[in-house]
């Protein structure tokens, strides 16, 4: 396999630092007088796949109009919103695990394979965090290269190895955006092993219609794990929430990984996430919008050259052509991602709101 150069986890897409006549932070926001002399008025955020349109309007609403006690722990919300999620998802409260934010239960789940001196399967460039914490504690990894059509290379690993410990699963797949449908990845996980651990990253799969979830095969597949979070469609990056769902055996096994099971999370979180599980016409409509735009993104992309990976997700991975995307773009006030792979150089692009990727286009239209 040809070597990554870029390691790829969220670090890295928001970036460090770049050099344009200075040292330059990459921020979502950037100085008055670096936008003027940039002919930008405004920076577009474009690079951590956030949902522009914000949070259901009932989560504003539920912390504007918040009137419990705060002072108090958040042990109460927490039980309760582990019963929204068991009621939404037809499980067991003792199925969910919460977590501020996924990153912080993909962290868990690294040392949890490291534990059980488990090799992790999977396919890279993906989201890193969990292989990244496995490296890091000492544990073995086989990283595999995707596919010609970038997606995960179901064949390969299920023939990694006779009998794989553990695989790790992100689909839709951030970077690459591509993405396996229901009846394939059941497919594929009802083939493995069910010694093996599958480890199954959800972050987005909202974006890819109703009914895309394995979340049914959790009661048949005591295996499995999903990983889902409430900072993609449902717009709350900034309120840390997500949750995780597996046997209750493994539930049990992870929480004495941890000092205090949901000592992380606050409870305003707590309360929002419960009411957005109830925004399922915003979801709806959230879904649509992205995937008109990202569609209108797509063909102007295509229009100058570039070369578009098929995405069901909120964000567009597409080949660069080898120009240094992301340095030429923050100049007009636009932040994207940027990697190299395979001797390639790729972007991936967040689809934020309509007037915002038209700015976007019209900036590659000066580059190109």
């Amino acid at each position: 396999m040809t070597r990554i150069q870029q390691s790829i986890n969220r670090r890295d897409w928001l970036g460090t630092a770049l050099t344009m006549g200075g040292s330059l932070l990459l921020s979502p926001y950037l100085s008055k007088e670096f936008l003027r002399q940039n002919d930008a008025e405004t920076v577009i955020k474009l690079n951590a796949n956030e949902n522009p349109y914000g949070p259901p309007k009932s989560v504003l609403d539920s912390i504007r109009h918040f009137d419990g006690a705060l002072f108090r722990y958040q042990g109460i919300y927490a039980n309760n919103l582990r019963e929204q999620l068991a009621s939404f998802h037809g499980l067991e409260s003792q199925m969910i695990m919460l977590g501020a934010g996924s990153s912080v239960l993909l962290q868990l789940l690294g040392h949890y394979v490291q534990q059980k001196s488990a090799t992790l399967h999977y396919c890279s460039p993906t989201f890193n965090i969990l292989p990244d914490t496995l490296k890091k504690a000492g544990g073995k990894l086989n990283s595999l290269p995707l596919t010609k059509d970038y997606k995960f290379d179901l064949a390969a690993l299920k023939e990694a190895d006779e009998t794989p410990e553990a695989i790790y699963l992100v689909n839709p797949n951030n970077p690459t955006s591509t993405f396996y449908d229901r009846t394939e990845m059941e497919l594929f996980c009802k083939s493995i092993n069910s010694k093996t651990l599958i480890i199954l990253d959800e972050a987005y799969i909202e974006y890819a219609g109703d009914g895309q979830s394995l979340v049914g095969l959790l009661k048949q597949m005591p295996n499995l794990i999903i990983v889902r979070t409430f900072s993609k469609i449902y717009g709350m990056a900034g309120l840390r929430m997500g949750y995780l769902m597996a046997s209750a055996a493994i539930i049990r096994q992870l929480q004495q990984l941890v000092p205090w099971p949901n000592h992380d999370l606050s409870t305003l979180s707590l309360v929002a996430a419960g009411n957005a599980l109830q925004s399922s016409s915003f979801v709806q409509t959230t879904r649509t919008t992205n995937a008109r735009v990202m569609q209108s993104t797509i063909k102007g992309l295509e229009s100058l050259g570039y070369r578009c990976s098929p995405s069901v997700a909120n964000f567009v991975y597409f080949n660069t052509k080898g120009k240094n995307l992301r340095a030429a773009l923050e100049g007009y006030g636009v932040q994207i991602g940027q990697l190299d792979y395979e001797n390639q150089t790729y972007a991936r692009v967040t689809v934020g709101k309509e007037q915002e990727m038209e700015r976007f286009v019209q900036c590659l239209q000066k580059l190109n």
